[in-house]
């Protein structure tokens, strides 16, 4: 793993220039916001937010700004606002008719 990470001169983690830099990953940046991290992710791939996602099956990379930005309260706000009933309504659902013999 080493050569290879040598050979493509990628850096390897450093949790000192994580924190000095400020990266969050996407579970991080969704408990920012109070939102879930599908929720976080369907607004980056829509383009209301920006986030790095260097590698096909890694993970998100947030800056630290990016739950100050206008685009991320516009969708914690969208999701507080969303109405937490019952998908379909009491009366559109159907009733089982159990047989007690």
């Amino acid at each position: 793993m080493t050569a290879l990470r040598s050979h493509h001169e990628i850096p390897v983690y450093s949790a000192e220039r994580r924190a000095c830099e400020g990266w969050l990953n996407l579970t991080e940046a969704a408990k920012l916001l109070g939102v879930s991290a599908r929720t976080l992710r369907l607004a980056v791939e829509s383009g209301e937010l920006t986030a790095e996602h260097p590698l096909p099956d890694g993970p998100w990379v947030f800056s630290r700004n990016v739950p100050e930005s206008e685009g991320a309260k516009a969708v914690a706000a969208r999701v507080r606002a969303r109405h937490r009933g019952p998908a379909i309504p009491d009366a559109g659902q159907g009733a089982f008719d159990l047989s007690m013999t």
